[in-house]
């Protein structure tokens, strides 16, 4: 609260907060694009504005209560794999994190990825908790990955690793299979979705070709070019620093630590 921003009025913040107050009130949807049909953003944004109305300061309650419940979130977590003061620091780490202030601050995606991304990691570890056969908390995982997906397609990036996980360490090839299946279900779903009552018969996929490429520009940047938003000159100390460490010390704790789970 002391360090929430100013509201945003780029393009991004526009589009979600008109498209929540569009279904809000009843007025007529915006135009799709990959930003309004970040659901996982505008559905929560617009039950807001039908339970506290539209006024300025509505804009912040959903970024400031997304991130209570990622302190919550991170610390449960914490607990669950390694105990108390695991879970405190973690909570504190992430609220202390400098990039949460503005994540804190708008209505964009990063604020609400995080919850969902937290939720399902949370599930995750119930599931490779348990040595019966219980489902359960992968399906809660899929679905909570899936509500990632719909805030923002790159938060599926999580699902590989996961994949591994059931697959290697839990050695479920079958359970691995069953979450792919749940996602690919749900895509699936969703595009007929779209199919049925959009113009765009590929669903999101034709959406963002759409909107991002054009007939007389239509060229996929190399993959060392993606890379290049990672360098230095493009990421700031306090994101490049913490990658790093986790990357050495996810590779370690892999080759010589004793709790598998981690």
């Amino acid at each position: 609260l002391l360090t929430v921003m100013m509201i945003n009025t780029g393009v991004d913040e526009r589009d979600y907060w008109q498209s929540a107050r569009a279904l809000a009130r009843g007025l007529p949807y915006p135009e799709l694009s990959h930003r309004t049909t970040r659901y996982g953003v505008i559905l929560p944004v617009a039950a807001a504005q039908a339970v506290f109305g539209s006024h300025p300061n509505v804009y912040y309650i959903l970024p400031i209560a997304n991130c209570m419940a990622q302190a919550a979130l991170a610390y449960a977590i914490g607990v669950r794999l390694r105990g108390r003061l695991t879970g405190f620091l973690a909570a504190l780490c992430l609220v202390l994190f400098p990039y949460m202030i503005r994540a804190g601050s708008q209505v964009r995606p990063e604020v609400f990825s995080i919850t969902y991304v937290l939720a399902a990691i949370l599930c995750f570890v119930d599931y490779m908790d348990r040595r019966n056969e219980r489902f359960r908390p992968l399906a809660w995982t899929a679905a909570w990955l899936f509500v990632a997906y719909e805030t923002k397609i790159t938060n599926l990036y999580l699902v590989p690793g996961l994949l591994a996980a059931v697959a290697v360490y839990k050695r479920k090839p079958r359970h691995a299979l069953a979450l792919a299946g749940i996602l690919f279900g749900l895509f699936l779903a969703e595009t007929g979705a779209y199919a049925a009552f959009t113009p765009y018969k590929l669903g999101e996929l034709e959406i963002i070709t759409q909107k991002h490429f054009h007939e007389d520009s239509f060229t996929v940047p190399r993959i060392i070019d993606l890379l290049q938003r990672y360098s230095p000159a493009n990421l700031q100390a306090y994101w490049s620093l913490p990658f790093a460490v986790f990357a050495v010390a996810s590779a370690a704790y892999l080759a010589r630590g004793r709790d598998k789970r981690i």
